[in-house]
């Protein structure tokens, strides 16, 4: 294989990292998240803002506007953001 196809290769694989979140619709996960983050913690919890997916440079998923509720145990209001 010479020098121009591994390049051309090496350039379609960057340019489908690029492109293929565009076309995954992590919010539609976002209830999922929501319930099995409620079920481990034993507290409400509530994503406010969009999920974000990148596969490039690095494989990531960012979350905004995060809201973890109190325990039931506890009647006081204690609310982190």
């Amino acid at each position: 294989m010479d020098r121009n196809n591994r390049r051309r290769i090496r350039d379609c694989s960057y340019c489908r990292l690029l492109v293929i979140p565009m076309f995954i619709d992590v919010q539609s996960y976002k209830p999922e998240i929501e319930k099995e983050v409620t079920k481990a913690t034993g507290r409400p919890f509530k994503i406010g803002g969009d999920l974000r997916l990148s596969l490039f440079p690095w494989a990531g998923l960012a979350f905004s506007d995060l809201h973890l509720g109190n325990p039931p145990v506890i009647k006081k209001r204690i609310s982190f953001q």
